[in-house]
């Protein structure tokens, strides 16, 4: 009797909904969600579509040379140094004498008996029977246990970690030559046996091992490493390859491409190292009108503290002034020729004293200066100078004088001002008696703490900081640079030049 199956509500033949289309590039199966049934439907996919693909395989190594074969001026530039061979002897000594150590039980307990049988003087029934057979399989059965758990440990680690006892003793590390890798268990296998399979014939070793000697690519590498493509590297005085951090540094520092740096601008500072570019004076003549010239009969000092002026120079009066002179005199036949006024560029101006013949006081043009007043610029045991002349300008008592930037920023200068794009505090820490002032600067030509402007009598003294393009004075468009801790002095009307930036000295 046949039985009939009742189908269940709601639900359908999976036959019965499996929509059979015409042959398609490829049919992909969408499973419906529905409570009581999984419909199987089928549908077009584009042939352009991509289903699954393998993944790429081929890899880049790095390091050789159109051949294909290892460079080594590529393993130099990473810093790998080949392992000497008095090292690598001693290695090798040190595996030996292991090998030989664990071989004690067969050597001690096994030796005699096997010796007498190589000699023929016991048969195998006379081994097998001699009192001390017990001991001789004692003995063979666990040195061959221990040289096989020896030669093991020392193959895989060879192959994962690049050393034996011997290399790990001696500093020294088996890397895959080409890939300057680990060189894996197999060419390590393939290392051990070209090594010990010549055992055969007595010298077999040792010829594998003298081999070398010989260099292959500049490189000394013997027969048995050719034949594994591996390579003994020095790790003490070079870079360990198995420290994959340095050796990723290593191998990006090696190919990439030196660094762009750009071309030195011409400075002010050329004036001074004389050489490269000079540029001519800045002017303000586009803005405010070309300066007028002073008038005749006066003369131009330039404020730069630490150059000496001889006794024989007329009376000044502080640095930086424009001074009353009088009509230089005709020229004596004989006598040397007069100084030029600009040549004169000092911190103190000193009148002369009366003296029937005048003596010149030889000092260094330059140095350091640390007192600011006339104390740090007059000599030992000279009486302090006369009061300066009233022809020099003097502010007001309270009142500073004032620094205008291009940026149109004006700053008193009532203390001292680090100018910069980043101004620091030379000792770090602030201070209420330095104002650090920010000077926008898009070209970069200014330094991080470029100039130094600080108060001084009716002026300001100007110290450059170090910076790269140099701080300068200009004075009746005449410009004095200002090396690196000199200190300048500039007046109400000069101009202080700090890489692209110019900043003028206003009265108050």
């Amino acid at each position: 009797m046949r039985r009939s199956r009742t189908p269940i509500p709601g639900q359908a033949s999976l036959r019965q909904n499996v929509s059979i289309l015409p042959p398609m590039s490829w049919l992909v199966p969408r499973i419906r969600p529905c409570p009581f049934e999984c419909v199987l439907e089928a549908g077009p996919v584009p042939s352009t579509s991509t289903i699954w693909e393998l993944p790429e395989t081929t890899r880049n190594i790095e390091g050789l040379d159109d051949q294909g074969r290892p460079d080594p001026a590529y393993a130099t530039a990473l810093g790998l140094l080949e392992a000497p061979l008095g090292r690598r002897a001693a290695a090798a000594a040190v595996d030996v004498g292991l090998l030989i150590l664990v071989m004690t039980p067969f050597v001690v307990l096994a030796l005699p008996v096997v010796g007498r049988f190589l000699t023929g003087r016991i048969d195998w029934y006379g081994v097998v029977n001699h009192p001390d057979a017990m001991p001789t399989l004692v003995g063979t059965a666990v040195s061959a246990v221990l040289v096989l758990v020896l030669v093991s440990v020392q193959i895989g680690c060879t192959g994962v970690l690049g050393w034996t006892v011997g290399r790990l003793v001696t500093g020294i590390r088996v890397i895959d030559v080409a890939t300057l890798e680990r060189p894996g268990v197999r060419l390590a296998l393939l290392r051990g046996a070209s090594v010990w399979v010549p055992i055969l014939i007595v010298v077999g070793p040792l010829a594998v091992m003298a081999s070398s000697l010989g260099r292959v690519q500049g490189r000394h590498r013997g027969l048995h490493e050719r034949m594994s493509r591996t390579w003994s590297v020095d790790v003490r005085s070079g870079l360990d390859p198995y420290d994959e951090k340095r050796m990723r540094l290593a191998r990006k520092i090696a190919v990439a491409e030196p660094p762009l740096r750009s071309r030195s601008l011409p400075t002010l500072n050329a004036v001074v190292q004389g050489h490269g570019y000079q540029p001519g004076p800045r002017t303000g003549a586009g803005v405010l009108g070309v300066a007028e010239p002073h008038p005749p009969g006066r003369r131009h000092v330039v404020g730069l503290m630490g150059l000496a002026v001889d006794e024989t120079d007329a009376p000044a009066s502080a640095t930086g002034a424009f001074l009353e002179q009088p009509a230089p005199p005709d020229p004596v036949p004989g006598a040397p020729a007069p100084r030029r006024a600009s040549d004169a560029l000092t911190t103190q101006n000193r009148p002369a004293r009366p003296s029937p013949a005048p003596t010149t006081v030889e000092r260094p043009l330059t140095q350091p200066v640390a007192t600011i007043g006339t104390a740090a610029t007059r000599a030992q045991g000279d009486p302090p100078p006369p009061a300066a002349p009233e022809s020099v300008p003097r502010t007001s008592a309270g009142r500073a004088l004032l620094l205008r930037l291009d940026v149109g920023t004006v700053l008193p200068v009532d203390r001292t001002l680090l100018l910069g794009r980043q101004p620091t505090h030379p000792d770090g820490e602030p201070s209420s008696a330095t104002s650090l002032v920010e000077v926008p600067d898009p070209s970069l030509s200014v330094s991080k703490t470029h100039v130094l402007v600080r108060p001084v009598g009716g002026a300001v003294e100007v110290v450059d900081q170090g910076s790269k393009n140099g701080t300068s004075i200009l004075r009746a468009g005449e410009a004095h640079a200002l090396r690196p801790g000199e200190v300048g002095v500039a007046r109400v009307g000069d101009s202080i030049h700090f890489g692209d930036r110019t900043a003028d000295v206003l009265g108050p």
